[in-house]
């Protein structure tokens, strides 16, 4: 809250799993604010709350969430690995985790749409928004944002002006 004075910043709230969570981020925001104001601290009002869909349980929550926050965000990475059950760094998970499985694109997909059907913006981060099948898949989703590593940005930017331009 206060670094928003000098610019625009976002909270993004991870491994949501319940309403209680969202509430008592809010509630956590709302007493700050009252703490700052009292003291006569600056501090940027209105920063937009999002909750980062990190667990397939909270992707079925996001239809009953976008009411409570301002953006959702997908871990993909994270998501993939609760999803196929493996942890995220295990190295099974280079074997049983593939990134383009229809049901984990159908998880990533629901949110998108739940996400887009309240009028909030879906962002993609994890290794699945820095590949050329996953920027097109994401991109053909109708994804808003992608976040991705600073050294994939630049082929994550052209990808996406190619794509654009061939009028896909």
């Amino acid at each position: 809250l206060r670094a928003g004075i000098l610019g625009p910043v976002r909270i993004l709230v991870p491994l949501v799993v319940s309403s209680e969570q969202i509430h008592w981020v809010k509630t956590a925001i709302r007493d700050a604010q009252q703490e700052m104001q009292a003291e006569g601290l600056p501090f940027a009002s209105g920063v937009p709350l999002g909750i980062m869909i990190e667990v397939p349980l909270a992707a079925t929550m996001v239809q009953h969430w976008t009411e409570l926050v301002d953006f959702l965000c997908v871990g993909t990475n994270d998501l993939f690995a609760s999803a196929m059950g493996v942890g995220r760094d295990d190295p099974v998970s280079d074997i049983v985790c593939d990134p383009f499985h229809p049901g984990l694109m159908r998880i990533v997909e629901h949110v998108v749409s739940a996400g887009h059907a309240a009028g909030k913006p879906v962002t993609i981060c994890g290794e699945l928004a820095a590949t050329e099948q996953g920027v097109r898949l994401l991109a053909e989703m109708g994804v808003d944002a992608l976040s991705v590593a600073v050294e994939h940005i630049e082929r994550v930017r052209n990808l996406l002006a190619d794509w654009a331009g061939s009028g896909s």
